[in-house]
């Protein structure tokens, strides 16, 4: 069982050092290990690509927009995986700087920082202080991100969401891993999703006294993995449907290819793809949802998965628009290292009043907003800053969605929206079942010169 805010990690906040604190971030070049195989690139697709890899990406003389079928794999790092008691999220990714994790402690509200959208029914505090007017020059580096606030529901298919049902062609082949790994042994969909089940309903208990000996017994056989008798590793396995986004809704999403104004996002549920052997497969596809016209009503699904953190719950979302700014590390060396002396000052402030609270700090109050968003500005928290090109054209690349493990947490409480306030970090920071790597986030990256061209992404 999950247990306590601290036991998730939700309340810790890391040292003061790693990658992510330096202000003059060092940017490394990134390595080139070349494309995959061309015979795992489906005919009419185009591969998307991992971080480290800028090899040429496949010819394809598809519609740019019925055609867009992207795949591609995450960043190096093995994701870790054990018991749901484990360090939670941002606290236990080796998190480097002391922008991106604090505990939540009541703010004097100064600065709205945040415009509205209509339908929106989630409110992002105002920041904690105006950065501008402690620093003039992040005027000129200020953008809007679009908080997607997944929450449990039952979106349709002509709606926004994160695990709901897709805008699919009835017509239209689903897709589908057919990548060379093992599939035939896991957990059934149906079981992950009693177990979360269970585990709510036990730590919604006021006091929380831990799972009762017959609730202990069913998560113990929920949790059973399970074989399909006959499976090889190079079965086309349906992949998973993540999220869909239309542009009608999301203020900051990217625009896509051919007027496209439908992105949908899969990915494959098991830890077992190129380049690592244990990363990510990842399937992005836009279209133009007016052109759907028969909606596949029952799409297939894998028997099993390799891992519950690729099983998406059905959220319903709920668009917010709010000022962001670049990562520290981002910044010009001069500025950076102001707002680092800024830092260290209330550190030590705090330190000689004894004051437990943490004082405001850029990376976690300031600047870039934890959760499931659409555009804006990447975290580095975990790797250092690194170029993010297109594999194709060479041109710098811009966000186009962060998936998130959870909400908020520990360190980022002072985003926790109004609505949402005084509940338990977990299961209200958590709605999405969700989990990328070590309780971290992935960002997607598209190329402003052509949307067509496959993503790249990377894991932090």
């Amino acid at each position: 069982m999950l247990g306590t805010e601290k036991a998730l990690g939700l309340t810790e906040r890391p040292p003061r050092d790693g990658p992510g604190h330096r202000c003059h971030a060092h940017v490394p070049e990134a390595a080139d290990e070349g494309p995959p195989g061309r015979d795992d690139v489906r005919v009419g697709s185009v591969r998307g690509w991992q971080a480290d890899d800028l090899g040429p990406a496949p010819d394809d003389d598809r519609d740019p927009v019925a055609g867009v079928q992207v795949d591609g794999h995450r960043d190096r790092d093995e994701p870790e995986r054990d018991s749901p008691g484990r360090p939670h999220h941002k606290s236990s990714r080796g998190m480097p700087h002391p922008l991106r994790m604090r505990p939540t402690r009541p703010r004097t509200r100064l600065d709205e920082g945040v415009t509205r959208v209509a339908s929106m029914n989630r409110t992002t505090p105002p920041r904690p202080l105006d950065v501008e007017a402690l620093f003039p020059e992040l005027a000129a580096h200020r953008g809007t991100t679009t908080r997607l606030h997944p929450r449990p529901g039952r979106p349709g298919v002509s709606e926004s969401s994160v695990g709901g049902p897709m805008l699919w062609p009835a017509d239209e082949p689903w897709p589908v891993c057919t990548e060379v790994h093992g599939r035939g042994r896991g957990r059934r969909l149906e079981d992950v999703r009693r177990r979360r089940e269970v585990l709510a309903a036990a730590y919604a208990r006021e006091p929380y006294e831990g799972l009762t000996e017959e609730e202990l017994r069913l998560v113990e056989e929920l949790e059973r993995e399970h074989l399909v008798p006959g499976a090889s590793e190079n079965d086309p396995l349906p992949m998973i449907g993540l999220a869909q986004l239309y542009a009608r809704d999301v203020p900051d999403l990217p625009a896509g290819p051919g007027g496209a104004d439908l992105l949908q996002v899969f990915w494959c549920p098991f830890d077992a793809h190129r380049p690592t052997g244990y990363s990510t497969l990842l399937h992005l596809r836009w279209r133009r949802a007016a052109e759907v016209a028969d909606v596949l009503t029952s799409p297939p699904r894998p028997e099993v998965v390799g891992y519950e953190g690729y099983v998406p719950e059905p959220c319903a979302l709920h668009p917010e628009q709010v000022v962001t700014y670049p990562f520290a590390g981002l910044l010009p060396e001069d500025l950076c290292a102001r707002i680092d002396a800024w830092e260290e000052a209330l550190e030590e402030e705090a330190e000689e009043q004894e004051d437990e609270a943490d004082p405001v700090a850029y990376q976690y109050d300031l600047s870039i907003p934890p959760g499931w968003r659409a555009g804006g500005y990447a975290s580095w928290h975990k790797t250092d800053p690194y170029p993010m090109d297109c594999p194709t054209c060479a041109t710098p690349m811009t966000l186009l969605l962060t998936v998130d493990t959870s909400e908020w947490d520990g360190g980022t409480g002072s985003w926790t929206p109004l609505e949402d306030q005084g509940l338990h970090p977990h299961p209200a920071a958590v709605p999405t079942g969700v989990v990328v790597g070590n309780h971290g986030e992935l960002n997607v990256f598209t190329c402003p010169a052509d949307p067509g061209h496959p993503p790249r992404w990377s894991v932090q």
